[in-house]
């Protein structure tokens, strides 16, 4: 469906939204505000990553409001003392990946592929909910043949424009 009086198709990419995060604190559960409170709020996913939270959500989640979307087989919260050592080890175990792989390097993977994947540094910082885009930079430095593709790019675009353009 396109909106009145536009030319271009709306794209339906899903997102995701955070109503609430969940901390542990000397062992007390808290339920609060997103940090930080103003932004990432809504995060874009790719659509296989809605695919698989929609399975997940369908086979393990109450059709209700107000419920948890991942949580321990009981049905309580997750607590990253318990649910690492239940969980997380013996899944990184059976996908073969290194022991020492910390959930929050997931983070950092997602990060990395998408400035590999040409996103803009303030676009990823949002995502990520970093609070300054010099938290994001540090990722990247992981693809330093960006510089070759982003030259190449150039040229395609160049040699674009100059089949248009006479005397280009």
């Amino acid at each position: 469906m396109l909106p009145r009086g536009s030319s271009r198709p709306v794209i339906q990419q899903p997102q995701l939204h955070i109503a609430e995060s969940l901390s542990e604190d000397s062992g007390a559960l808290h339920f609060g505000e997103p940090k930080p409170r103003r932004s990432r709020r809504w995060v874009d996913m790719p659509r296989f990553v809605a695919d698989m939270l929609g399975r997940h959500i369908g086979a393990h989640v109450a059709d209700q409001d107000d419920v948890l979307v991942f949580t321990s087989p009981r049905g309580a919260p997750l607590r990253h003392s318990n649910s690492y050592t239940t969980s997380w080890k013996p899944a990184v175990r059976e996908a073969g990946l290194p022991d020492a792989l910390r959930i929050h390097d997931l983070r950092h993977t997602a990060a990395s592929f998408m400035i590999c994947a040409g996103a803009h540094l303030e676009l990823v910082r949002q995502q990520l909910g970093h609070s300054s885009v010099t938290v994001t930079q540090r990722y990247a430095h992981l693809y330093p043949s960006q510089g070759e593709d982003l030259a190449a790019r150039l040229d395609t675009r160049r040699q674009t424009v100059s089949e248009r353009v006479v005397g280009l």
